[in-house]
């Protein structure tokens, strides 16, 4: 296995130790409240904005996987 091969290891073990943090980080204000709404910060009729807002961010978030993936050092 060359180099790339384990950056990239290690940036997918990193995405899944970050994932796995931050779920547990967002389990405690849910299970304390003992309720999804806890964290809503988007007032009333702003679903469709969010909604747009966060496939701009997955766009960039995609786009800088791939820039990461195509890396070579």
């Amino acid at each position: 296995v060359k180099n790339g091969g384990r950056s990239g290891l290690l940036f997918a073990s990193g995405l899944i130790t970050g994932e796995a943090l931050i779920g547990i980080a967002l389990a405690v204000p849910f299970a304390a409240a003992q309720s999804t709404d806890v964290l809503t910060l988007a007032p009333e009729g702003f679903e469709s904005v969010a909604a747009v807002l966060g496939l701009v961010g997955l766009g960039f978030f995609i786009m800088w996987l791939y820039k990461v993936a195509q890396r070579t050092t």
